[in-house]
């Protein structure tokens, strides 16, 4: 892989499952992403100066090429996603990687 060929994952929340279902849907079918996970259930805690908060939301993970993930993420925030994350993929299964490749949008 050259470096327009990176691979990234991103990870992303959804206020519910509709809503990570449609932020899923328009990823792919507009080939900015070759897969997508989405699950329900995500519980998060945060400090708030001294007092805890927590809630739940549901949890995204997108695999594309580092070419695509800034529109990717861009997408995403668009339709209400309030947290991304990209991180790099260092290595794994080459048939699966070129398979993401190949099911993504050649960067313009």
């Amino acid at each position: 892989m050259s470096s327009t060929d990176d691979l990234v994952l991103i990870f992303a929340t959804a206020a519910d499952d509709g809503q990570a279902e449609d932020i899923c849907t328009k990823l792919l079918m507009s080939n900015v992403v070759a897969r997508a996970h989405y699950w329900s259930g995500l519980n998060w805690l945060e400090k708030s100066g001294l007092e805890l908060q927590s809630g739940d939301e549901t949890g995204m993970i997108f695999l594309t090429r580092s070419s695509l993930a800034d529109r990717a993420v861009e997408q995403a925030k668009a339709m209400g996603a309030p947290i991304t994350v990209i991180l790099d993929i260092k290595g794994g299964n080459a048939p699966f990687l070129q398979w993401i490749i190949g099911r993504t949008a050649h960067p313009e």
